[in-house]
């Protein structure tokens, strides 16, 4: 792949050797960088790329200013900065750095193919313990247990050496955690970022175990209202291992789908996980047999690779769902439409200073528009249209005519989410506070902290977008990845093969390539019966539009048995070619 040339450039500015001097104040020293021959001897020094210019040659490793922070150098403390997973690209002008410092964003194998997993481990932590200590040591100041930052960097670097690892603290993880969620480009509810709670569940090793704390995580987040954010964290993953605990749906709460007689019934997104269910575990729906549109997914969850997956129920009296209703629209309640309470994450590992967690499900609390794009969208519910006739609109737009139907449908449904939330006291936020408290929280970081990595079509809300200052505010943010951070881990289909292997394929690939031969068999035999057949010559005058959608339309039945061509007698065509037609 052709490495973009904004992130290979390297610029090389005549105070380099100053700045690298004067900035090496207060950080550990890096692996294999000369501390002792000990160091030395159990993690060799990278062999790190260089850039030649003139008669100075510059380790890429070394570098703060130009390309991504890989020392934790960088006066704003962000650590290194990534090009990947978020967005797998700069966005953004290219030229124009993360931070005041210069610092720029870098492709993630520039770096860790250059270190082994303790070094990358090693780099990790250290910036993690900058950026801690740097935001947190005045307020633990005093606190029993707390290690200033030099006896805990040497803490650090004696645990990574002789274990290849290390234990975060209460604190050091939970700002972590904490941190992860500021980082998240794709989030607009950042704001309360300071405020999301740690429930530490590390000292878990089984099933039942990791099922009861996901369950405790639910109970506490309802109960409040889901006011209140929380991130339930068990065991990290063993470092040069795949030994870490799994959840394998995407969120502790979620809806299953049926095919039935090639309907879908249920949320179509999570299709195939409900059909994993059935072949792996024989799960066909709830206890009572009655497949419905809102069944709650079983919990699969396996503490260890070693150990073989569970399903677990998730309680209805521990997740009440919210019953759709509008105030003065009585009819919608007749749609039967519901959603769960609160948004529960666990398909995104947690990176906390070169420790991984994979995992650790969070909530937060919906948004107005998240719920009516999953009730609304054509991918997932799509009950666009049958709102539209439950409210005694004509969803059967005429061609030419604008569907303007649907912006009244998504205006209604919108409040009717918004209503039922409330009267349900289940926190929930709409779209307009969302935008207008982000806008002056996003101002605030690029003040102080002078750096907040955004996903501007992620942020901004699918309605009304343009009524807040944040449309054109936003357009120019740059979206990067920083750690801590939540990062997408493995999805349900990569540990479905690791326990059960490779699914066979050979009855699905030979009913696809049958289904191939008779589509290719069927058009050349439909094509020679076109030929033999008289071709048909639509024309039609279209100002507004409408006669061309008509002469489409037409178009389209008849070409299933003949040669069609069009002639626009106000458009492009001309006489000339009316002439050479052949009829």
């Amino acid at each position: 792949m052709k490495v973009p040339a904004f992130i290979k450039k390297i610029t090389v500015k005549k105070n380099d050797r100053r700045n690298k001097s004067d900035s090496s104040d207060n950080v550990a020293p890096a692996v294999g960088s000369g501390e002792s021959e000990k160091e030395e001897a159990l993690m060799p020094k990278p062999k790190c790329r260089t850039s030649q210019m003139g008669s100075l040659t510059i380790s890429r490793a070394s570098l703060s200013h130009g390309t991504g922070n890989t020392t934790g150098k960088c006066p704003f403390k962000h650590g290194t900065v990534y090009s990947g997973p978020y967005p797998g690209y700069v966005h953004g002008n290219p030229e124009r750095g993360i931070c005041p410092n210069g610092c720029k964003a870098v492709i993630n194998s520039d770096i860790t193919d250059n270190e082994s997993t303790a070094e990358t481990m090693m780099r990790e932590a250290t910036e993690y313990l900058e950026l801690y200590y740097h935001e947190r040591s005045e307020e633990m100041s005093g606190t029993k247990g707390f290690l200033p930052k030099k006896e805990r960097m040497a803490q650090v670097r004696e645990a990574i050496h002789e274990t290849r690892s290390y234990v975060h603290t209460f604190d050091e993880l939970e700002h972590g955690a904490r941190v992860a969620w500021r980082n998240a480009p794709k989030c607009a509810n950042r704001k309360y970022w300071q405020q999301l709670k740690l429930l530490d569940c590390r000292d878990v090793d089984t099933n039942e175990e990791m099922y009861g704390s996901c369950i405790k995580h639910l109970t506490k987040a309802v109960a409040c209202g889901s006011a209140e954010a929380y991130v339930t964290v068990f065991r990290p993953i063993k470092p040069g291992t795949c030994d870490g605990p799994a959840i394998w749906n995407d969120q502790l709460l979620s809806y299953a789908a049926y095919n039935q007689d090639g309907e879908i019934i249920g949320d179509p997104k999570n299709l195939r996980f409900t059909q994993m269910l059935e072949e792996r575990f024989g799960w066909k729906g709830p206890p009572d047999g009655k497949q419905g549109p809102y069944d709650y997914l079983p919990l699969v969850i396996q503490s260890s690779p070693n150990d073989a997956p569970q399903l677990f129920d998730v309680p209805l009296e521990c997740a009440p769902e919210v019953h759709i209703h509008h105030p003065e629209h009585p009819e919608l309640s007749e749609l039967n439409m519901r959603w769960y309470p609160i948004p529960a994450v666990c398909a995104l590992d947690m990176t906390i200073g070169g420790i991984v967690y994979s995992a650790a499900p969070f909530n937060g609390w919906y948004a107005n528009t998240e719920v009516l794009r999953d009730l609304t969208d054509e991918s997932r519910y799509n009950m666009l249209v049958p709102v539209a006739r439950s409210l005694g609109l004509d969803p059967d737009t005429k061609p030419g005519d604008e569907p303007l139907w649907k912006d009244e449908v998504m205006t209604v449904l919108n409040k009717a989410v918004y209503h039922s939330f409330k009267v349900s006291k289940i926190a929930m936020i709409g779209h307009h506070n969302l935008i207008s408290m982000f806008w002056d929280w996003y101002r605030d970081e690029m003040r102080n902290r002078r750096y907040c990595p955004v996903n501007f079509k992620w942020v901004i809300p699918p309605m009304s977008s343009s009524t807040n200052r944040a449309y054109l505010g936003l357009n120019k943010a740059l979206e990067y990845t920083l750690k801590p951070a939540y990062i997408g881990g493995k999805n349900f289909v990569t540990l479905e093969r690791e326990h059960f292997g490779k699914r066979d394929t050979t009855k699905s690939m030979r009913m696809f390539f049958t289904a191939v031969f008779l589509a290719s068999f069927l058009k050349g035999w439909i094509n020679k019966i076109r030929q033999k057949r008289q071709p048909i010559l639509i024309l039609y005058a279209s100002v507004t539009g409408n006669a061309a959608a008509y002469a489409s339309k037409l178009g389209s039945v008849l070409r299933a048995c003949s040669q069609v061509t069009f002639f626009d007698c106000c458009g492009t065509n001309s006489a000339d070619d009316l002439q050479i037609m052949t009829l």
